[in-house]
């Protein structure tokens, strides 16, 4: 056979496999997103304590009204530098950023000084969001 019908057979299979599985996926793949922060590990501690009682619970009202399905918080404890994480799932993205702002004013109502003392403990920050790919169950 020449590498062109290969190709070409390769592909009417791929497009196959790939239109089964689209059918086969259903709804969109979940959306998670994580901010992970550079913060001194000294405060750890004390940022993890700050965000149980200040954070999660404006979090939990978001998940309770159905507005994203659930946050998490990462603590280092063995590898690089990026040591606090924030995590959220949700539909989809236009469902976190919409959440996501109803949390950032919230807890900014709520505890206006949260932030400037979080921001003095966990110097970088960055942001990462991902779809959910096939998952064993």
């Amino acid at each position: 056979m020449h590498r062109t019908s290969l190709t070409a057979v390769a592909l009417v299979c791929l497009a196959g496999a790939t239109s089964v599985r689209a059918q086969e996926a259903g709804p969109e793949p979940l959306t998670f997103v994580f901010s992970s922060f550079k913060c001194s590990l000294a405060e750890l501690d004390n940022i993890a304590q700050a965000s149980d009682s200040l954070v999660v619970p404006i979090a939990q009202e978001l998940v309770d009204e159905g507005k994203v399905r659930n946050y998490f918080t990462l603590l280092h404890d063995w590898g690089d530098e990026w040591s606090f994480v924030m995590g959220w799932v949700a539909e989809d993205r236009a469902a976190f950023f919409s959440a996501w702002e109803e949390w950032f004013s919230r807890l900014n109502e709520r505890h206006p000084d949260f932030m400037p003392w979080f921001f003095e403990r966990c110097t970088d920050h960055k942001d990462n969001i991902y779809r959910l790919g096939p998952e064993t169950r």
